[in-house]
């Protein structure tokens, strides 16, 4: 015995071989139940112990010599439900004194022991000290449990527990589900189960949230605590994990799909081979019901702004092909639509697969759609998501042309506010739009807008004949005081896209970011320069390569591009002197430095600070030399500069030995 009470690992493997090996040795078990149970304690209290991985050891070892134990016990027959009914009843007392025989005291003390073992496993699950495998080993116990429990059926006595623990508990972890989607939920009886017992958790927090109350009555160890919002988070964890499970087999006309229960069941197997089993499409078809109704009893409850973006994120790719019929989903998702901001970004998802493949019919999706482009959208944290979507929304060729000129005018204006990232996607579904809808490619150069503009608003903005000279080609030289000249027609704050007169306008806004600063966006307004309506010579721009850009995405390419000429110098030409010559600029060989000024008489002020050993930067200064400069004036630059050398050359060598030119040397040899 170890100082803390807890057995040796060695005695654990003792106690349960003697288990296993004769019935003679059954008492075993309340002292491997008791190790088991100070185990789990010591964990919790000794979470950074360093005989924490001891004690965690010796732990499994019990835990699988109990799991051995009460698995050979159920299947002999001795831990049957049918015993359990008679153990309760003489527990409460209807049974007569004469009754009690040897054997149903031992099934009472047998079932006393399984249902602690069960509460400790339980126990073990959610308790934040024991180690991932602890936890996932306990998991499997009560898995095996559920199968074996009850015969040919699944056990919902330990299975619900198991759930509500999970989802109750305040230590709910992402590996405890992730365990069991690895594990389990590819089953279809599991997926089943989990949706019944998950409604009856979702029954209970709205009953808890009508009362008022905070807390569910329950173990201390799990729900004590819980709140609704944790209540909510936790069930929503579980149920996004519940999928459809895959049919097996080769046979397509006769699917099946494998059962948790019927796994290992020899009598099952033969009746699968034999093609004598449930049509799998009638199980899918009984899950997609319970997973309907488990979601629409789960958005009935008040959910938190994050738990609500989780769900709408969600929506089109775990909730909606899971649904027997997705259209009871509608009003949720046109009432979520409606709302506006981030919410009605993430609704669009569902919205749109709604539209699009289950036949939903709502008339005032585009005008919706056209109310959300605003600036945060290119911020937004899913603007790739719903650019995509934008893009798809404008493809039908069958949208009228006030439409697309719509979207397209005012996903140029926004593209003036917006950062490089998004001008590069509003110019990749500009494209996509001047080539699906042809109608609307005098968009891209509109002399006469403003003509237009007066001639079917002549009482607001000028008269009517200025206005017909204009479209004649005549303009008046009155024209430019008029008040309508020179605005844009588009109506930017117009909610509706059939009164925000995007037809009569241009597309000035794209010719603008052709001076954009950075070179990227620049560059791709070039893209438009085609004739867009020559379909066969175009090819149309996917928006998933521009919706994910940002700031640092954009460095990063512009990095890896290759310059081919590098600008390293202002210079026009190859300077051969050090200032030019020849210049108008008030002191001679400074017109290279426009904007620069310099003085080349010194002031009064500069006299002084040179005599103090000061200069201005301003200013070049005739210092003091010890030796006079020669005159250059008349001599060549490279002549003047070699003078110059042989000048500092004779300077710096007066204390030393000047050489004699080997000419020279030569020549006074020949004259010898």
């Amino acid at each position: 015995m170890a100082s803390s009470g807890l057995l040796s690992l060695r005695t654990v493997k003792q106690l349960g071989k003697e288990l296993l090996t004769s019935k003679l040795h059954i008492n075993n078990v309340p002292a491997l139940l008791s190790h088991f149970s100070k185990a789990v304690q010591s964990e919790t209290s000794h979470s950074t112990s360093s005989s924490t991985s001891s004690s965690d050891e010796s732990l499994l070892e019990a835990l699988f010599f109990l799991r051995s134990f009460f698995l050979h016990r159920i299947s002999s027959g001795e831990l049957c439900l049918h015993s359990l009914e008679h153990v309760q009843q003489v527990a409460s007392n209807k049974v007569h004194e004469d009754d009690r025989q040897p054997e149903a005291v031992y099934h009472a003390w047998l079932w006393g022991k399984y249902n602690e073992f069960v509460d400790l496993l339980l126990h073990t699950v959610t308790s934040p000290a024991t180690s991932s495998s602890t936890r996932a080993a306990s998991i499997d116990a009560l898995m095996e449990f559920v199968r074996q429990e009850k015969p040919g059926g699944f056990s919902d006595r330990i299975y619900n527990r198991l759930c509500s623990t999970l989802v109750t508990s305040v230590h709910f972890t992402r590996e405890m589900i992730e365990h069991l989607v690895a594990n389990y939920f590819e089953y279809i009886d599991v997926c089943s189960h989990t949706c019944i017992s998950l409604k009856k958790s979702i029954i209970s927090a709205q009953g808890q949230k009508d009362q008022g109350e905070d807390k569910y009555k329950g173990d201390d160890s799990t729900r004590e605590g819980a709140n609704s919002q944790l209540l909510m988070s936790n069930i929503y964890d579980v149920l996004i994990c519940i999928n459809i499970p895959k049919t097996i087999g080769k046979s397509s006309e006769n699917p099946v799909v494998e059962t948790w229960v019927k796994l290992k069941d020899d009598g099952y197997q033969k009746k699968r081979n034999q093609g004598d089993v449930e049509n799998a499409n009638e199980k899918i078809k009984k899950l997609k019901s319970k997973i309907t109704r488990v979601w629409l009893t789960f958005l009935q409850l008040p959910l938190t702004t994050m738990l609500y973006e989780k769900v709408l994120g969600h929506m089109h790719k775990a909730i909606i092909p899971n649904l027997t019929n997705p259209l009871v989903l509608s009003d949720f998702l046109t009432n979520s639509y409606n709302q506006g901001g981030l919410i009605s970004v993430m609704a669009l998802s569902g919205l749109f697969l709604l539209i699009t493949e289950h036949g939903l019919e709502y008339p005032d999706y585009y005008n919706k759609l056209y109310a959300l482009l605003e600036p945060s959208l290119f911020i937004a944290k899913y603007r790739s998501r719903f650019f995509e979507l934008l893009d798809l929304s404008l493809k039908s060729p069958l949208l009228p042309s006030y439409l697309a000129a719509a979207f397209a005018k005012k996903l140029g204006r926004l593209s003036l506010k917006s950062p490089p990232a998004g001008a590069l996607i509003v110019i990749a579904i500009v494209h996509n739009l001047l080539r699906r809808h042809p109608s609307i490619n005098c968009l891209v150069h509109q002399n006469n807008s403003n003509a237009e503009f007066l001639l079917s608003n002549p009482l607001e903005n000028g008269p009517k004949q200025e206005a017909e000279a204009m479209c004649n080609g005549n303009e008046s030289p009155e024209m430019g005081n008029q008040e309508g000249l020179g605005k844009d027609p588009f109506i930017f704050s117009e909610s509706n896209p059939a009164n925000c007169n995007a037809l009569k306008s241009s597309l000035w806004e794209i010719e603008t970011l052709r001076r954009h600063y950075s070179p990227v966006v620049s560059r791709f307004v070039a893209s438009l320069e085609e004739d867009l309506t020559v379909r066969a010579k175009t090819m149309e721009l996917d928006i998933k390569d521009f919706s994910g850009g940002s700031y640092a995405t954009i460095f990063a390419e512009e990095v890896k591009r290759r310059m081919k000429q590098v600008p390293l110098a202002f210079y026009k030409a190859m300077p051969m002197t050090l200032f030019s010559e020849h210049s108008d600029a008030p002191l001679q060989g400074f017109a290279d430095f426009p904007g620069w000024s310099f003085h080349g008489k010194q002031s009064d002020d500069d006299s002084q600070h040179a005599k103090t050993g000061e200069h201005k930067s301003a200013h070049f200064v005739n210092e003091p030399s010890e030796h006079p400069k020669p005159d250059m004036s008349d001599e060549s630059p490279r002549e003047g500069k070699k003078k110059l050398i042989h000048v500092k050359a004779s300077c710096n060598g007066n204390n030393k030995k000047q050489k004699t030119d080997p000419a020279t040397l030569k020549g006074r040899r020949k004259r010898k």
